[in-house]
């Protein structure tokens, strides 16, 4: 796998060498790198490498110097099973590619943001370097810290958050969020101009379609009371862009995530063990970040990785856990809407994965949650299938709330 990487990146260690002698103020001779492929199976949009640093041995003592790194590298031959699967539906040759170098690319922009203004929030991982995509032909490349050796992931999306988990990581958003509307960086022009992202997917209601349509069969005795025509209708394009537009009304635009699903968040490690504790250490993968409402990043972990019990219990507890941290690190300096405007936006954006998280099962169920590994693969696949159905259930309830209050 090195030959690959010296062949679209010839000068890699030598940047890398003087990219982390920057970052640790010091003056590291890198002597080798070993690069491996890693984590096909994962759903990431990137190709992923394991790069193993060796060190000129007088530095070893230096804690600080990385001894792996992770380089994602971006891959215009051959996609994820999941991106692959979706430009499938959406019969759209090119939407992998385009798709995931703009994703790519914004992704760069936001470390290199967050190295600009030297943001020392833990839940950002180092980033050593950040080359964007060049079309046609040129590659783009981040060089990451290796989180496994202090952190860990939840086992799979299946296996629900912690409530200590939910509180750790809205606390650390609403922290971020309040620089987002207290800097006078001009993040929101930045990440402005990934939003034609989204316009790909014209074809997103066949996907829509397809996922319905795999449910029907899968589950015919709990399909009776499907509204399919609603649920079609809901992710109209016109719909979903009257619906998002009102949303960032109710609550301040901040940086979305965008992607805010268990993969891509990982805690410390519990001593001994080294299972995910509920303390967060750092939320990766910022390449579908954009302006946007907090609430539909939250709307993501809660519906899609969240039990339902743990979910229905702690859903009004954790909104207003953010609001009051929010308001606690703006200390004063933006007026918030009140505290319940940030309930009621949570249940007008709950749909946007409640619903889809019924249609998206078909692709969801092997690729990110586990199904065939072990003898748990078909606890998982009942309890994202349940999950699934409670979620439907309350999107048809909050959206029933919803008009009522509009009538």
């Amino acid at each position: 796998m090195m030959e690959e990487i010296d062949l679209d990146f010839p000068n890699l260690k030598t940047e890398l060498q003087q990219n982390i002698n920057i970052i640790c103020n010091t003056k590291a001779q890198l002597n080798s790198m070993d690069v491996t492929l890693i984590h096909q199976k994962n759903g990431f949009m990137s190709k992923m490498f394991l790069a193993k640093l060796a060190w000129q041995q007088s530095e070893l003592g230096n804690n600080q110097l990385p001894k792996s790194l992770i380089l994602k590298v971006t891959n215009r031959n051959q996609q994820s099973d999941v991106v692959t699967n979706i430009a499938e539906l959406m019969q759209d040759n090119q939407f992998s590619s385009n798709f995931v170098d703009q994703s790519h690319n914004c992704e760069v922009d936001f470390y290199q943001m967050i190295h600009a203004n030297k943001l020392t929030m833990e839940i950002f991982p180092k980033c050593y370097l950040a080359r964007p995509v060049t079309p046609p032909t040129d590659r783009g490349i981040l060089a990451l810290e290796n989180l496994n050796d202090r952190a860990a992931l939840i086992d799979d999306m299946s296996t629900s958050m912690t409530v200590g988990q939910l509180l750790s990581l809205f606390e650390a958003t609403a922290r971020f969020h309040a620089w987002c509307l207290t800097t006078d960086v001009d993040w929101m022009s930045m990440f402005s101009k990934y939003a034609n992202r989204y316009n790909m997917t014209k074809n997103f209601n066949q996907v829509v379609k397809n996922g319905l349509q795999w449910f029907q069969t899968q589950k015919p005795e709990l399909s009776g009371d499907l509204n399919e025509e609603m649920i079609v209708q809901f992710f109209e394009q016109s719909s979903m862009e009257k619906l998002l537009k009102k949303l960032r009304t109710i609550t301040p635009v901040v940086l979305k995530h965008g992607d805010f699903w268990t993969n891509n968040i990982f805690f410390h490690k519990q001593q001994p063990g080294g299972k995910a504790s509920d303390q967060l250490a750092a939320i990766i993968d910022w390449q579908m970040a954009g302006p946007g409402s907090v609430m539909e990043d939250f709307v993501c972990v809660l519906a899609w990785c969240t039990s339902s019990v743990v979910r229905r219990a702690n859903q009004r507890m954790l909104i207003d856990h953010y609001y009051d941290k929010l308001k606690k690190y703006t200390n004063g300096k933006v007026e918030l809407p009140e505290k319940e405007a940030f309930w009621q936006a949570y249940k007008l954006a709950f749909p946007l994965r409640g619903l889809l998280l019924l249609c998206l099962l078909n692709i969801l169920l092997g690729n990110l949650v586990k199904i065939d590994t072990d003898d748990n693969g078909q606890l998982r696949k009942e309890e994202m299938i349940s999950r699934a159905i409670d979620c439907y259930k309350d999107s048809v309830e909050f959206l029933s709330e919803i008009s009522s209050i509009n009538c």
